[in-house]
Order: C-alpha cells, then sequence, then structure tokens
C-alpha cells in the first residue's frame, strides 16, 4: 500500500507540475491565435545599408495584443518559403516565451487569447532557407 500511495504522489506531481501542454508556466500555443493585419505602415528608409533589420512595436486592447514590425533591406515572400536563399528575401519567425509560435508574411498582426501574466514576444527576420539574417527584436508584455 505505501507503495501505490507514493507512485500517486508522484504522477500528481507530474501532473500538476508538467501539464498535457507541456512545462508549468509555458503557455499553450493551442490556445491562442495569431491574425495578420493589413494595414499601411510608415516605410523607414536609411541610406547606406542594406542589411535586414527589424524594429517591433506593441499595443494592447484589453487581452489583444497588436504586433507591428517595421523592417527594412528586406523584402518579405511567402511563395518562396523554403526556396534556396536569396538575399534581401525571408519572411518573420515568430516567438512567444521562446516557444515558435508563428511563421508570418505581413508587419503587423494581432495575438489573441494569451493567458494573463509576462510574456516576452521576440520576432526573427529568416531566409528564405530559414535560417536567420541575424536580426530580431523582442518586447516583453504583461496583461
Amino acid at each position: 500500500m505505501k507503495l501505490f500511495a507514493r507512485v500517486v504522489i508522484v504522477i500528481y506531481f507530474f501532473l500538476v507540475m508538467f501539464p498535457a501542454n507541456g512545462v508549468a508556466g509555458q503557455i499553450d500555443l493551442e490556445s491562442i491565435s495569431i491574425k495578420p493585419l493589413y494595414r499601411s505602415l510608415p516605410i523607414e528608409i536609411i541610406s547606406g545599408s542594406s542589411e535586414p533589420d527589424i524594429s517591433v512595436s506593441y499595443s494592447l486592447r484589453e487581452s489583444d495584443v497588436f504586433i507591428d514590425c517595421m523592417i527594412r533591406g528586406l523584402v518579405v515572400t511567402e511563395e518562396k518559403e523554403g526556396a534556396l536563399h536569396q538575399e534581401g528575401e525571408g519572411h518573420y519567425r515568430l516567438y512567444i516565451d521562446d516557444e515558435h509560435a508563428a511563421t508570418l508574411y505581413t508587419n503587423s498582426f494581432v495575438i489573441e487569447g494569451l493567458p494573463q501574466g509576462e510574456h516576452t514576444i521576440r520576432v526573427v527576420l529568416v531566409k528564405n532557407d530559414r535560417t536567420p539574417y541575424g536580426s530580431e527584436d523582442s518586447v516583453t508584455i504583461t496583461l
């Protein structure tokens, strides 16, 4: 009986500490929604530099997180994702709390359904072949 009680306690501990959606403290990516927004943003023109670069800003509306990405030196192309690298072409990879959440092709998007708490949202510029350009930006938000 003692062994059975210990097994039950161990199983309960793992169910509490490591829920079905992953390690405790991680978000359930299936419970959130990431939707592209099609809106015009100002274009940043910086002469003398053609290296891809990104700057991320955000705004909160209730529990929705609106993200805007200002890029330079990169043409975002969905059609060429997974193809051979062509300098100056690529797309974004979105990470929420260090988990890959989405691959994106628009400069603006909204994240819906994030649980309460602090979250780090990181956007990485990647080449067509999915290797990083070396440019990323992140923001930390609290809901």
